[in-house]
């Protein structure tokens, strides 16, 4: 009975221990992947930030922009290029003045690629951008690319590629390359238990690092090696996966255990090759110290059972008390402790077989605290890199409690690291994120991984703007979330740099235009003194008119706080007052408005202001022969996007033989073209007067 309950026992601790060891590989592998994915995204963020950037740039200055990819290869040395690559004049349209031109290839296409593959900082135009997919892939997709490695200038790289896209039209491309030398050093660094590596395949199973065969790099695919077992697993990588086979190593021709976890924001996937003796040394070991220890306990019962049986005298006692003193010893992990072989000559095989046992046991337990040392360093490999990120990164319980920060995290919060372990995450939020954080949380939960934009609230009280990305991994045998955070400070300054560098050029455009159209109207004048025929002075001040509403339009941009819409209210008094004080110099006309506070872009308002002058000086040509009379301006807005503008007067009416949708004269024509032109429908009523009614969408 005593052996089958200590095979049962064996059995049931030896199997813990190697599921612990398979777990903790797996955690491993998963925390590695986990850093180079924080690395991928890293990548990724600098090309979002130039597309993002490019695609509100409205300077088209070529030396600018080149000044800018310039510096940030200068800023990240982990980039062997950074680069745009434009559609033919989709930049600035001056394709065919930088023809061979430093930076520009035979069709003179703004493709600058900025790099450092000959160690020196140059520039040198795109190749091959109509075929390859680092330009193909975004223009076709509309979406961030990052390519399978390929040959470019002599080395093998991976390319980070983001469309630009203005007005929902692909114009160009920004991108950066990633040498694989570079990856394969970092990735060679990675050690499993005393032996073991690590390497990265594509998710079409190509070798993009490897510790030992480099001519292997970039050549050589699992599929190649026509093992099963790895085949297998390259069909999991391929679908984006995470699991572990057990095989033969063809580097080595050792069985080893290849745990592999995609690498989440990229094409590739992270494999640690650790082998299966040294993995499960500790489980042998065990497994080893439990038999010899439950052998020993039925001799040593079974042999107390039979002196005590026997009425053995005092040294067999002796012995006895020795046995216990050494188990209890022996189960608190000390085998140290010998036993006595002082005792009588028929005896003394018994004490010197246990401390034989015991030299045994104690040899077992060194070769245990060797792997767990190995265990240990391989674990210290994983907190060099996880101290080393560039990013501040923290683990978290899913009730929120900090559980490990790296130092940047430190630096970052102004926090030391026993303070942030006394914090829940929750303590690094600011206000305006804490009411966002429930959708955050559930879509960490249904996706496990989540990245969104949030401002981190530091220890001196200031706030800075950051790119949070949460993934849920496996941490000490519990779920836990690993937290990388991106300082966007330096993004949002450029963005709010370029916004206002934008208005300021909006400003100087409308003011400029304001200015020139003054000059026209000015122009109009002195033309129209040079003539004596009424009529063609007529014409002149019609045209002027016309200026003028444009004119003001610029105005009112120029003095608008977002250079994008204006208070139609407010430019509907000024132009009115401007037709009032240049027609009615003999007339009595008295004008009356009725205009909400409406908002409208410039793609409206022109269009609308030309409608005003038109109707306005209709009226105050022809509706008023006893030269005194009323107009009325009333704009409304009765729902959400409608808007109606009437133009009435109390003045003689319409005349009926006139069709007034279908005109010979220049201003009904015109009035009619510019209402089709902002979507909207026009009625007169002459009962009383003429009113005209315009009802438009306002956009």
């Amino acid at each position: 009975m005593l052996s089958i309950s200590a095979i049962v026992t064996i059995s049931t601790v030896t199997d813990q221990q190697e599921e612990m060891a398979y777990q903790q590989s797996i955690e491993m592998t998963r925390n590695y992947a986990n850093y180079f994915d924080g690395n991928t995204r890293t990548n990724q963020g600098i090309v979002k930030t130039i597309s993002t950037t490019l695609s509100n740039y409205e300077n088209a200055d070529r030396d600018e922009v080149n000044e800018i990819l310039k510096g940030l290869l200068l800023e990240n040395p982990q980039l062997v290029g950074v680069y745009v690559g434009y559609e033919p004049n989709a930049f600035d349209g001056r394709d065919a003045e930088f023809i061979g031109e430093e930076g520009h290839d035979e069709t003179g296409r703004f493709v600058p690629y900025w790099n450092r593959i000959d160690e020196q900082v140059s520039v040198e135009p795109l190749v091959n951008y109509e075929t390859s997919e680092y330009y193909q892939g975004p223009k076709e997709l509309k979406q961030n690319v990052v390519t399978e490695p390929y040959l470019y200038q002599g080395i093998l790289v991976v390319s980070y590629d983001s469309p630009i896209i203005i007005n929902d039209e692909f114009v160009g491309v920004a991108g950066v390359d990633v040498s694989l030398n570079y990856f394969d050093e970092v990735v060679s660094e990675v050690s499993a238990f005393e032996n073991g590596y690590a390497f990265v395949t594509s998710n079409s199973g190509k070798l993009l690092t490897h510790p030992e065969h480099k001519e292997w790099i970039g050549t050589k695919t699992l599929n190649d090696f026509d093992v099963a077992e790895i085949s297998e697993m390259a069909t999991d990588i391929k679908d984006g996966k995470n699991g572990y086979i057990e095989t033969v190593d063809p580097a080595t021709g050792r069985e080893v255990v290849m745990f592999y976890e995609p690498i989440t924001e990229g094409t590739y996937s992270f494999v640690l090759c650790a082998p299966k003796d040294e993995m499960l040394a500790g489980v042998a070991i065990l497994r080893n110290r439990l038999l010899f220890m439950s052998g020993f306990s039925i001799i040593l019962v079974g042999g107390v059972a039979y002196m005590i049986s026997r009425s053995t005298d005092h040294s067999i006692k002796k012995m006895s008390n020795d046995f216990k003193v050494i188990s209890d010893n022996a189960l608190n992990g000390n085998f140290d402790t010998r036993a006595d072989t002082n005792v009588q000559v028929d005896f003394k095989k018994i004490p010197v077989g246990l401390n034989q046992i015991l030299d045994n046991m104690s040899k077992l337990t060194k070769s245990n605290v060797r792997s767990m040392a190995a265990l240990q360093r391989s674990e210290s490999k994983f907190r060099l890199f996880f101290n080393n990120s560039n990013d501040p990164t923290v683990i978290y319980d899913l009730e929120g409690k900090i559980l490990e920060v790296n130092e940047v995290a430190c630096e970052f919060t102004g926090y030391s690291r026993d303070e942030m372990l006394s914090m829940v995450i929750s303590d690094l939020d600011s206000p305006e994120y804490k009411s966002k954080a429930s959708d955050n949380v559930k879509q960490l939960y249904e996706e496990e991984s989540a990245i969104f934009e949030s401002t981190a609230f530091c220890k001196d009280g200031s706030l800075v703007p950051i790119e949070i990305s949460n993934r849920i991994i496996e941490y000490n045998g519990k779920q836990a979330v690993l937290s990388t955070s991106r300082d966007l400070t330096e993004r949002k300054n450029a963005e709010k740099a370029l916004i206002k560098n934008e208005e300021m050029r909006k400003k100087e455009i409308h003011h400029r235009i304001k200015n020139n159209l003054q000059i026209i109207c000015s122009l109009l004048d002195l033309c129209a003194m040079e003539f004596d025929d009424s009529s063609v002075v007529q014409a002149f001040m019609e045209s002027r008119g016309r200026v003028v509403s444009i004119s003001l339009i610029h105005e009112e941009l120029y003095q608008s706080t977002d250079m994008e819409s204006i208070n139609f209210a407010d430019y509907v008094r000024k132009l009115s007052d401007e037709l009032i004080s240049s027609y009615s110099v003999d007339k009595d006309v008295e004008l009356k408005l009725n205009v909400e506070d409406i908002f409208l872009g410039m793609d409206i308002a022109i269009p609308l202001g030309i409608i005003i002058n038109e109707m306005v000086t209709n009226s105050l040509k022809h509706a008023f022969p006893e030269k005194s009379g009323q107009i009325c301006i009333e704009l409304h807005h009765p729902d959400e996007n409608e808007c109606v503008l009437i133009v009435s007067d109390d003045g003689i009416g319409f005349p009926e033989e006139i069709n007034y949708r279908n005109s010979t004269t220049l201003g009904l024509q015109l009035l009619n073209t510019l209402v089709d032109q902002i979507g909207g429908t026009i009625t007169m009523d002459s009962t009383s007067g003429t009113a005209f009614s315009i009802v438009f969408n306002e956009l």
